[in-house]
């Protein structure tokens, strides 16, 4: 076919495209010649910032900057190696992730007390002297090239915020330290929600937490920040990283079965802050103030958080000369019934164990017709929503679940710099709760409790 008159030759435009790709890879091939003319002027086959990280390796591995000692400034860097400051500067973030170097905000790096000796490749992919492939070591812990990430594992539901803003501390805090390792988050809960009974749900969940522990060793994790729900049957994984020298920092709960080690933990103070709960409470003229709760998680100590609630329920109630009633301590249904059969000894209030569980509380007494809080008081635990529009708000204890985050990130920075040695103290910390009145509780007879006074 023709247009304008002009045949189409096909076997010209064959020779036409073939001499236009040779002379494109001819083109190519002179720019490539040039490029490696100018790496070799620039002193070898490296990028600026390779180089400015090789220099600085042989500086500290011939002793110019001696272990433990601080390098020079990074102005002082530029003029030494001839390179810009942001080459310098991702040579030293090159020099971090390996090892040779440590930095903390505000200050300038610092040589490690014990550099990796420079292997014979000189490559980034190899393993340092004394951490070959075989020795027990996991890739990318104790200053072995390899991948530098950290792990949180713990339960990912999407019904339960605190998990989220965890993270987001543990997120942060590697941020503002600037540290070499990233975050990997596993989930440790098994993904079935109908499982029969709570015992065999947890059996799930301690499987699939057994699982994500055994896959941070596999995969050569540096550190882990763990919210436990396994219970004694992760132990044995937790004992196969604690022997490979990988530090664990517990959040939320921590093993307390009989002969369990001791580990490093940061929590909330879950027994003064249901104290505090209570005693809100109480201070409104509550008197029959029931527990809303898991009572065989409670009693057998399975959940630390649960059981220290507990706890402080009871002790918040003897404070006050109040006996506490086992009978109102129990699930949602126990209560609901407890609280439509009437009479002087009904609840007039209830303490709950989480928020969740308060707010199903709550919606349960709404379809009976029990209004929250003309009929019944009701106070929760971890304020998870208190960005919610539902009504009415919840009364609750705010946890501080952020810097819980926070503190466990500098927990294991700290361990992941100075590992702890053999009969040092391990560390457990704290953080306060606080009191969030909203609109969930109202007074009632008798008057408000005085104070409680404090031994």
């Amino acid at each position: 076919m023709t247009s304008g008159g002009e045949g189409f030759n096909g076997q010209a435009a064959v020779e036409a495209a073939t001499t236009g790709d040779a002379a494109a890879a001819q083109q190519q091939k002179q720019q490539q010649q040039k490029q490696a003319q100018r790496r070799r002027e620039r002193g070898g086959p490296y990028s600026a910032h390779e180089r400015a990280e090789r220099a600085l390796r042989a500086r500290i591995a011939e002793g110019v900057y001696p272990p433990g000692g601080l390098l020079p400034t990074e102005r002082q860097i530029v003029e030494e190696v001839g390179v810009s400051r942001p080459m310098v500067r991702a040579a030293l973030q090159r020099l971090a992730e390996d090892g040779w170097i440590t930095r903390e905000p505000g200050h300038r790096p610092r040589v490690a007390a014990r550099p990796p000796r420079q292997s014979s490749s000189e490559g980034r992919g190899g393993f340092a002297a004394g951490s070959a492939p075989g020795t027990g070591r996991l890739p990318g812990h104790g200053g072995a090239p390899g991948l530098r990430a950290v792990a949180a594992v713990m339960p990912m539901d999407l019904g339960n915020p605190a998990a989220f803003s965890i993270q987001y501390g543990i997120q942060r805090t590697l941020q503002r330290h600037e540290s070499p390792y990233r975050l990997v988050v596993i989930d440790s809960l098994s993904g079935v929600r109908d499982a029969d009974g709570d015992a065999e749900q947890d059996a799930l969940n301690a499987e699939a937490e057994r699982r994500a522990l055994e896959s941070v060793a596999r995969e050569g994790i540096a550190g882990v920040i763990l919210w436990q729900t396994g219970g004694e049957a992760t132990l044995p994984a937790l004992s196969v990283l604690r022997a490979a020298g990988v530090p664990v920092v517990f959040v939320d709960r921590f093993p307390d079965a009989p002969g369990a080690p001791p580990v490093d933990f940061v929590g909330v103070d879950n027994r003064s802050g249901a104290r505090e709960a209570v005693t809100h409470l109480l201070r409104r003229g509550h008197r029959r103030i029931a527990h809303l709760t898991f009572p065989a998680r409670s009693r057998e100590g399975a959940s630390v958080p649960v059981r220290e609630r507990y706890e402080g329920y009871r002790e918040a109630l003897w404070e006050a000369g109040v006996v506490p009633d086992p009978s109102l301590v129990g699930n949602s249904l126990v209560l609901r019934d407890r609280i439509l059969a009437g009479g002087a000894d009904a609840p007039t209030a209830v303490f709950a164990v989480n928020d969740a569980s308060a707010n199903r509380f709550i919606e349960r007494l709404a379809e009976v017709g029990k209004r929250v809080p003309e009929d019944v008081s009701v106070v929760g635990f971890d304020d998870v929503e208190r960005l919610s529009h539902r009504t009415p708000r919840l009364t609750t204890m705010y946890l501080p679940f952020e810097s819980v985050g926070e503190r466990a990130a500098e927990l294991l920075l700290r361990r992941l710099r100075d590992p702890l040695g053999p009969g040092e103290p391990t560390s457990h910390l704290l953080l306060s709760t606080a009191l969030v009145v909203r609109s969930t509780c109202a007074d009632r007879e008798p008057p408000p409790l005085a104070p409680p006074i404090s031994t």
